[in-house]
């Protein structure tokens, strides 16, 4: 892998992780739960969940 590809890729890692720690990632109320399914050699979810983002108050274990 070239050096550009992998420093994209933790980029991409970074900002990712970044956003877990602002964001706490729940299930929307009436959302179906989902199941794994394999197509194609990776994994999906079915059915397709929807899901919503809260922002973190900034008291948890992580916060800044």
């Amino acid at each position: 892998m070239c050096m550009g590809a992998r420093l994209a890729q933790v980029e991409v890692v970074a900002m990712f992780a970044r956003f877990l720690q602002d964001y706490e990632i729940v299930l929307r109320d009436g959302s179906p739960s989902p199941v794994a399914v394999f197509k194609m050699g990776m994994i999906e979810p079915s059915p397709s969940p929807t899901y919503e983002f809260r922002p973190c108050d900034g008291t948890g274990s992580g916060g800044n």
